[in-house]
């Protein structure tokens, strides 16, 4: 988005690099949903919910409620799954930051 680091803050919260957020925030815009503001400095951009996304937002958190219903899964067992989730993509970052010659191919992910 730019240099600027709070407008980074969605790319790294959505785990999305530059070029795969702007296409979205395009498409957010060009529905109504969000809108760009330049900022002072003509490079920076704050992305702000419209009021038809605000009023989306709004019936979305329902959403996780109703999926846990519908699974019938508990909060609890969510958040465990949701930290094992958390400590797999930690474990990827910091791979992917290793020389491709210390990696090596455990076999596969499933037995």
């Amino acid at each position: 988005m730019s240099a600027n680091p709070d407008d980074d803050r969605l790319g790294r919260r959505l785990a999305l690099d530059c070029g795969a957020l702007l296409p979205l925030v395009g498409r957010l815009v060009a529905a109504g949903l969000v809108e760009g503001r330049r900022g002072p400095d003509d490079r920076s951009v704050t992305i702000a919910l419209t009021a038809q996304g605000q009023a989306l937002r709004g019936r979305a958190r329902s959403v996780p409620g109703e999926v846990r219903r519908r699974l019938g899964v508990s909060e609890e067992r969510l958040a465990a799954l949701h930290e094992s989730l958390l400590e797999i993509v930690a474990a990827a970052e910091a791979r992917s930051g290793e020389p491709p010659e210390e990696r090596r191919d455990d076999g596969p992910l499933l037995p």
